[in-house]
């Protein structure tokens, strides 16, 4: 059996990552009828977090790109 690049087995991991973190939000989205108007601020910080998110799939999930970070400050 051949191995795969570590960079590959990186990439691997992140999008599992990236993956278990936009199924989150999309559940945190959804719940969000439930949580009290007043509340809601906590889910601000889920803009970035979604961002990022796109910006690390345009990027094949690779976090070596330096266009992946270039990209997320301008956003």
């Amino acid at each position: 059996r051949l191995l795969r690049p570590k960079q590959q087995n990186f990439k691997d991991l992140v999008f599992d990552l990236c993956s278990r973190a936009n199924e989150h939000l999309k559940c945190a989205r959804n719940l969000k009828s439930k949580i009290p108007k007043n509340a809601r601020k906590v889910l601000i910080s889920s803009v970035g977090c979604d961002v990022f998110l796109k910006n690390a799939e345009k990027y094949d999930f690779d976090m070596m790109n330096p266009k992946l970070n270039s990209d997320f400050r301008t956003s």
